[in-house]
């Protein structure tokens, strides 16, 4: 595989991830950070940068500041 194969494979793997952070809102209502880690198996960096383009694409939002209080709601 080459390299535009691998962006390529990163890139689906995003969107499924993203995907299913959407799926899992739309069931439990509202997800931490810790949680999105859990059901992903992804690094704390990585689930902060699936839901920073989740709240710029307006389909979720923040809700509290910063640390262990912040949980993420679907956008209404």
């Amino acid at each position: 595989m080459g390299i535009c194969g691998f962006v390529l494979d990163q890139t689906v793997q995003k969107q499924d991830n993203k995907q299913k952070i959407l799926d899992l809102l739309q069931g439990k209502g509202e997800l931490s950070n810790s949680d999105i880690r859990a059901v992903l198996a992804v690094s704390r960096r990585s689930a902060v940068n699936y839901t920073t383009e989740l709240e710029k694409e307006g389909k979720i939002e923040q809700v509290g500041d910063i640390g262990r209080g912040v949980v993420y709601r679907p956008q209404k």
